[in-house]
């Protein structure tokens, strides 16, 4: 099926928004002038890949979608159980013990019958996933590849590396279905610059190097989009990113800062269980009140800590109220410091055994300001070049997608674009 309106998104992980520039990103650099450019674009909370990947499918908090943490914890017959939503087996495993993965419906759900949803991905299969759990569109990813009808035979599958060579076939794939008009909904997530960030320093030669890099996908992308255009489609397009990064400064063995001040017996009945997120960490607990408030009381003096969210603060936050999550922490984080590149912002990091991320290179996941600095532009001929300072975040780009597809924005927590600008379409 061709359609004649379609969504172009891409989304280039990790990127944050002062790494856009003339010499590292000419290309972004230029769309940032021809587009509007939402100069206070934020993340969710935790600034995970895979809970914004969730936030960006939905245009709903983790409040409501219900997807926590990149790891976190479900009920299984009433025991915390730590899971990683990264796996493939998380999904299947998510339904079994709380009946579904997401708790609202995702764009794939919501323009199924409009031209639907294709989606090639190349972070973790849980990021893309994520994406279309119900199987109601077309999701790619190296890990297997899923339709309607289930996982697509071998010769549709995507099979590419998870390196920048891998996110070039990819985007090369992608511009392929555009170019045959097969979805309305037409969505690319590239795995750098963040699997980059994650393994070297930012600012450094292997940095710029992968910022190039996905420039040029970006680049390649809005090439078939002007052509398009020209051929007679209305095409949206937006390019963005998830969450930023900041330089792991040192590292935090939590559960080991907990056994010291006393929680040992609760880590060691599982009552008590901490879930890495980066630079953020969830706490889950059963127990009594009183423990709750010894561990409040033990968290707001911890040094190591910039921000304790209590369950009772979630909803500011758009934080999940999964059964048994307490504490969301967002680890200490320094905006002002430099790495040896001069990139400014450093943060403290969860330590987790066997992690491949070193001190000195890129982490995410909590409050700290440039992890919370993704970037965001909307591009379409109806649209004036402008800067937006209206804070906006990642629940605005399914509300714009689905007002600029004529479809219905009911139960969805973010304001599309046209709202903010108080226009009824892209094109008036």
């Amino acid at each position: 099926m061709s359609v004649d309106k379609l969504a172009v998104i891409v989304i280039t992980d990790g990127l944050r928004r002062d790494s856009i520039e003339a010499q590292s990103t000419p290309a972004l650099d230029v769309l940032r002038g021809e587009s509007v450019w939402l100069r206070r674009h934020r993340s969710a909370a935790p600034s995970v890949t895979r809970v914004c990947s969730a936030t960006i499918a939905t245009g709903c908090y983790p409040l409501r979608h219900e997807l926590a943490g990149s790891k976190l914890c479900l009920l299984d017959h009433g025991k915390l159980r730590l899971l990683d939503v990264g796996v493939p087996s998380f999904f299947s495993l998510c339904r079994e013990l709380r009946g579904h993965v997401l708790g609202v419906p995702t764009l794939a759900q919501r323009t199924e019958a409009a031209g639907g949803l294709r989606m090639y991905g190349n972070a973790s299969p849980g990021a893309a996933y994520v994406q279309d759990p119900t199987h109601r569109g077309h999701v790619f990813h190296r890990a297997g590849s899923f339709g309607p009808r289930g996982q697509l035979p071998q010769s549709e599958a995507l099979n590419v590396s998870s390196d920048l060579a891998g996110d070039r076939a990819m985007t090369e794939r992608f511009i392929d279905d555009l170019e045959n008009q097969l979805a309305a909904v037409n969505l690319l997530w590239l795995g750098h610059p963040d699997t980059t960030q994650h393994h070297c320093p930012l600012g450094s030669p292997e940095h710029l190097e992968a910022l190039r890099r996905t420039d040029e996908n970006v680049s390649a992308v809005y090439a078939c989009v002007d052509e398009l255009r020209r051929k007679g489609k209305d095409v949206l397009f937006i390019a963005g990113s998830d969450h930023g990064h900041e330089t792991v400064s040192g590292l935090v063995d939590i559960d080991k800062q907990l056994a010291e001040a006393g929680f040992e017996s609760e880590l060691a009945s599982g009552r008590l269980v901490t879930a890495p997120n980066g630079t953020a960490a969830l706490v889950y607990l059963q127990a009594p009140e009183a423990v709750r408030a010894r561990l409040e009381a033990f968290f707001r003096q911890a040094d190591w800590l910039s921000d304790v969210v209590c369950r009772r603060q979630f909803e500011l936050y758009g934080i999940s109220q999964a059964p048994a999550l307490e504490f969301f922490l967002s680890l200490k984080s320094d905006p002002a410091a430099l790495n040896p590149y001069g990139v400014a912002g450093e943060s403290l990091a969860c330590l987790v055994p066997g992690s491949p991320y070193p001190i000195g290179c890129g982490q995410h996941g909590g409050l700290g300001l440039h992890e919370q600095s993704p970037y965001c532009l909307v591009n379409h001929p109806g649209l004036r070049p402008s800067e937006i300072s209206a804070a906006t975040d990642l629940t605005l780009i399914a509300p714009t997608v689905l007002r600029f597809l004529g479809l219905s924005l009911d139960g969805l927590d973010g304001r599309s674009l046209q709202q903010i600008l108080g226009v009824p379409t892209l094109g008036d």
